[in-house]
């Protein structure tokens, strides 16, 4: 019985030997692609972030207590409209100052309105000098008697002058007070400057702050997508072409998007140089921070020889060959993530490997599995 069992595994063992050398002998099963004709996109790929096209950090710009703030710390982001009030600070004292140089001014308005005790007197003393004028031309009094009653009335003339000024001058200190304490109480309220988000929030009710405090943060509701590219892949590059951004937290997801603006610079460290997007999608479900790859569109070629990126080893690639791999140098133009275009090396329906051609040697024995992999 014993010996049966050792025959029985025996046999399977050089079945299974068998079967591995048969296998072996037709070669490893590889994915693989017919050349075809078609259009290619010349493009290049980066890494993008999504940035707030706006983002401002509210500044307190008094010292005070605070009444009242939109959400406390660590609470999570809300909507904002501009000119919402997201601090407000107590203006009690500045609000009684305010009642108190108000009703100054109307006081200050109502003595003036009363009329000006020197403008009455001036104009007795003016009734009394055209008398005295008469009585000169009658010769009843001097000269000297006239002359005193002349500077009289332009003593008190100036008198009543300077009071205009006095009184001018009253008023508008009232009026400079009345706006510097408006101007105060609208810095203790810190509104919204625009549409957005009020995404965090760095004080709370009751505490004190100082001047230039950082009280939180204000983002915009439109996005602005920020792309990182090698420097020699700028060639070609200009604003208006169209680009597809992918984002890592958003699967396979395609958002369509137009290159707006180039950075004029360079990181020297880097080597890298940014331009920004326009997404041509909404961006309601797209958050700052948010980072992906981007592809942009150079040109479009049509009528073009054409294989799959992964196919591709340096500037060679694998062609299939009587169930062989045989390495073929090639001449690539436009490329993309997916296909390249190819000048020489090639024609329409070879065959060439595009599973792990790296680690192919040239005369491997393979088993081609055709796919359309570039469509």
């Amino acid at each position: 019985m014993i010996k049966i069992k050792s025959i029985v595994i025996i046999g399977l063992l050089l079945g299974i030997a068998g079967l591995s050398f048969f296998m072996a002998s037709k070669g490893e099963r590889l994915l693989c692609a017919r050349v075809i004709m078609g259009t290619v996109n010349d493009s290049v790929t980066g890494n993008i972030k999504v940035l707030a096209e706006q983002t401002f950090q509210l500044k307190s710009h008094a010292q005070g207590i605070v009444t009242f703030v939109a959400i406390k710390p660590l609470s999570k982001a809300i909507p904002v409209i501009k000119g919402q009030v997201i601090v407000q600070l107590d203006i009690s004292d500045l609000n009684r100052s305010l009642k108190k140089a108000l009703m100054e001014k109307s006081h200050c308005e109502q003595r003036i309105d009363e009329g000006s005790i020197f403008a009455n007197t001036l104009e007795i003393e003016k009734e009394e000098l055209n008398a005295t004028t008469a009585l000169f031309n009658a010769e009843k009094i001097t000269l000297a008697e006239l002359k005193r009653k002349k500077n009289i009335v332009t003593r008190i003339t100036i008198e009543v002058e300077q009071e205009k000024i006095s009184n001018s001058k009253e008023l508008t200190n009232h009026l400079i007070i009345i706006e510097d304490l408006k101007a105060q109480i609208k810095k203790m309220t810190i509104r919204s400057p625009i549409d957005g988000q009020l995404i965090n929030s760095n004080v709370s009710g009751g505490e004190l702050i100082s001047f230039g405090y950082n009280l939180g943060t204000i983002i915009s509701n439109e996005r602005l997508i920020e792309a990182s590219l090698d420097e020699e892949d700028f060639v070609g590059i200009k604003e208006g072409l169209d680009a597809a951004v992918s984002l890592f937290s958003s699967g396979n997801q395609i958002i369509e998007a137009k290159v707006s603006r180039l950075s004029p610079t360079v990181n020297s460290s880097t080597g890298r140089r940014l331009l920004y997007l326009e997404s041509l999608q909404s961006t309601q479900m797209i958050q700052p921070g948010m980072s992906g790859r981007v592809e942009i569109i150079k040109s479009k070629k049509e009528d073009r020889l054409l294989l799959p990126t992964k196919s591709l080893i340096g500037n060679s690639v694998f062609v299939v060959e009587r169930g062989k791999a045989s390495i073929r140098p090639v001449k690539i133009g436009a490329r993309n993530l997916r296909s390249i275009e190819v000048l020489e090396g090639l024609k329409v329906d070879d065959i060439v490997v595009y599973e792990t051609p790296h680690i192919l040697t040239d005369g491997q024995k393979i088993r081609p599995i055709l796919t359309n992999h570039i469509h």
